[in-house]
């Protein structure tokens, strides 16, 4: 699906997204490194869950960015499903051979759009809590532009998307929130993660 996005000229990132309040949060992060355990958590919380996995984002009139939603499922790992208490939750496991699972999460999903207020780029550190830091100047270009979903792009593209980066930018907050590996301290970390959002 990100692909055929892709190639239809969507700006896709590598991210899931949650809104509250009317105002979206993106999740982008490498594979593994824990965008969909903390949006289910959000959603524990009183958040909606917007996208999994990939995120659409267009401009609307006024050059502000949104995020489209999706669909109401969402993939978590064994783990975090048993530290979440999703297990009675409909699921499906994605292949035979990984303990991850599809999740009906249509309770927590909101269809539509959102603006988004923030992106958080999320990578794993050796510490015991998060640690968030904004991220300025061109180095919010760049990050942005490494979590762009991978595809084929003609050159046509990638000037576009780089314009198209460089508009986000100006109007969003580019937040880097490195996380502790595993979840067993995930409820503090929320904590401290939902303080930013003030």
């Amino acid at each position: 699906m990100g692909s055929l996005l892709a190639q239809r000229g969507e700006f896709v990132l590598n991210a899931c997204s949650v809104m509250n309040e009317n105002k979206a949060f993106v999740f982008c992060g490498k594979s593994g490194v824990g965008k969909s355990t903390f949006a289910a958590a959000l959603c524990k919380y009183g958040f909606k869950l917007l996208t999994d996995e990939i995120s659409v984002v267009k401009l609307n009139h006024d050059k502000k960015p949104y995020v489209i939603s999706s669909g109401p499922y969402i993939q978590l790992w064994n783990d975090a499903l048993n530290v979440l208490n999703f297990d009675n939750f409909k699921k499906k496991r994605i292949r035979p051979c990984i303990d991850k699972y599809y999740l009906d999460f249509n309770y927590f999903f909101s269809e539509g759009i959102c603006k988004i207020d923030r992106i958080y780029i999320i990578s794993i550190h050796n510490k015991n809590k998060i640690e968030i830091s904004n991220i300025s100047g061109i180095n919010k270009i760049i990050f942005v532009r490494d979590h762009l979903f991978k595809a084929t792009y003609t050159p046509t593209m990638i000037k576009n998307q780089i314009q198209f980066i460089d508009k986000i930018c100006q109007n969003t907050e580019i937040t880097l929130l490195k996380r502790p590996m595993g979840i067993s301290n995930l409820k503090d970390n929320l904590m401290i993660l939902s303080k930013d959002f003030i």
